[in-house]
């Protein structure tokens, strides 16, 4: 091992104070680790925690990080046969800040390609030896670079607005190191802040062409072209996907991006695609996946979002609570669009036996009814509905209208005579509201007529 790293890691450890937080089962990570730490760095600060339960490393490195403690996480990539990545990704949105290190005795490029995208900054092959730890742990702290320092306060002064001097950050990055992608892609965003998305794009491109396989510049041109031409943000998405084919997020853009072209069939092979490997990485965010692939494409293709509403439904399993109501409303919408009334009343039931007494569900369900002319069962469910929340009419003026239009199809004008003059109370421009009016008040009249 280099004295160079020894010293980074006296300093990291005695000096800033910083912390080790191992998730791992294996006993000879753990010990292996620990004589790293304080025999050979030496240091004697109680600085190192293993642990193989995920959710105490969790609330451990949040304790150290309320404390502005700087913390390094060592995770295994499976732990009692469960993969990491979802931890991972947890980890990296919740403490952005960890340096996080993947424990593993071997790993696919395309999953490490991934890992990375989440935040791994090194990776130690199992079995390591102590001076693997030391290495990788000054690798992953090692103090910046004149470059880094430059790179650093470039994205500093483009934060603040101050072009000029992040552009000048860019110059003098590239030249020290000519063709830096890193320096390229500082002067392209400096490029893209002034509104020349053509020199913005060059420079991006010079990026990717110095690194193919670095993705931060097919980020950078994504992002340049996004809004503006589709055809050119699927190229560079594509390319993201060829490295790192296991990120769901950007199988879902893809898909997106396929669906506004009206390319369905394609748009469906990447949303599927998505889950797939979001229920094999990422369990615990299925059901949200699903939800926005459905948010997605539920306005042009409701047939779609209904197979991923009910795939976001069935990923819940038991678990289904009132924060699901959402879910099921919209489903139940996206049926009724399709004609599928008596789907949507089914749904509607289904979510009933979650909450029994939210008047939302029976009120869509009335109007799931009233879709197939089912008359009866329609006036029933409304009245459920008004007997759960008198004041359901004054939630909206559509609203208003269509328990106005439950009443009247049943054959009680009077009973929805009220509701059409509080829809228009609330919106006097209701068109329908107004000529349903007139009709109830002619119904109205004409026993007196005669």
């Amino acid at each position: 091992m280099s004295q160079v790293s020894l010293n980074v890691l006296v300093d990291y450890f005695s000096n800033l104070e910083g912390m080790v937080v191992a998730l791992s089962d294996d006993k000879v990570v753990q010990r292996t680790l620990r004589a790293a730490v304080h025999k050979v760095v030496g240091t004697q600060r109680d600085c190192l925690v293993a642990t193989a339960s995920r959710r105490t490393a969790l609330d451990t490195i949040a304790s150290f990080s309320e404390k502005k403690y700087p913390v390094m996480a060592f995770v295994e990539q499976e732990i009692n046969g469960v993969s990491a990545t979802d931890y991972i990704f947890t980890l990296s949105k919740l403490h952005p800040d960890v340096k996080i290190l993947l424990l593993t005795g071997e790993i696919a490029s395309d999953k490490l390609a991934y890992l990375h995208e989440l935040g791994v900054v090194g990776v130690v092959v199992k079995p390591a030896s102590i001076n693997n730890f030391v290495e990788k742990m000054a690798g992953a702290i090692r103090p910046n670079d004149r470059l880094r320092e430059l790179v650093g306060s470039g994205k500093e002064h483009l934060v603040k607005g101050e072009l000029d001097a992040a552009e000048q950050a860019a110059r003098d990055i590239l030249s020290i190191k000519p063709g830096s992608p890193a320096g390229l892609m500082l002067a392209g965003d400096v490029h893209l802040a002034r509104g020349d998305r053509a020199k913005a794009v060059e420079a991006y491109l010079e990026a990717h062409n110095e690194a193919e396989l670095y993705i931060e510049p097919l980020r950078r041109l994504v992002e340049a072209f996004r809004g503006f031409d589709d055809d050119e943000v699927l190229q560079y998405l594509k390319k993201l996907d060829f490295i790192s084919p296991l990120n769901p997020e950007r199988k879902k853009e893809i898909g997106e991006v396929y669906f506004r072209k009206d390319e369905l069939e394609r748009a469906e092979q990447y949303f599927d695609s998505c889950l797939e490997i979001v229920g094999r990485e990422q369990p615990s965010l299925l059901s949200v996946f699903a939800s926005r692939i459905a948010g997605s494409v539920e306005k042009g293709a409701p047939e779609m979002a209904t197979k991923y509403l009910r795939r976001s439904l069935d990923a819940r399993g038991d678990r289904l609570d009132r924060n699901d109501l959402v879910t099921f409303n919209r489903l139940g919408i996206s049926l009724r669009r399709q004609g599928r009334w008596q789907e949507a009343v089914d749904e509607y039931a289904r979510a009933m036996q979650i909450a029994p007494d939210d008047p939302g569900l029976y009120y869509n369900q009335a109007l799931a009814w009233h879709d197939g002319n089912r008359r009866a069962e329609a006036l029933a469910a409304m009245r459920k509905a008004l007997e759960l929340e008198p004041a359901l009419h004054e939630r909206s003026d559509s609203v208003a209208l269509n328990v106005g239009n439950v009443f009247l199809h049943a054959g009680s004008p009077d009973r929805a005579k009220p509701y059409y003059e509080a829809a228009l109370s609330i919106n006097p421009g209701n068109l329908s509201a107004q000529n349903r009016l007139g009709e109830v008040r002619r119904k109205l009249q004409r026993p007196n007529d005669s």
